[in-house]
């Protein structure tokens, strides 16, 4: 079974795209609903979330738990 690439994704309803972003290795969601893909990198950045190759994103927890290895 694969897992689904995660990261910043856009969602359109009704006409309006959102943005929301998920981490690749635990899937912890951010709460946060970005109006711009600008908007949510730049959050993601002052958050601590890491990007990784692919479009994939690293939480900070994650980052702590790779790190102890």
């Amino acid at each position: 079974m694969q897992a689904k690439p995660q990261g910043i994704k856009a969602y359109t309803k009704r006409g309006v795209t959102t943005y929301r972003c998920r981490c690749s290795f635990c899937g912890y969601r951010m709460p946060v609903i970005f109006d711009t893909r600008d908007a949510a990198e730049s959050m993601l950045e002052q958050a601590d979330w890491m990007f990784i190759t692919g479009g994939q994103l690293m939480c900070p927890d994650c980052q702590m738990k790779r790190r102890k290895k």
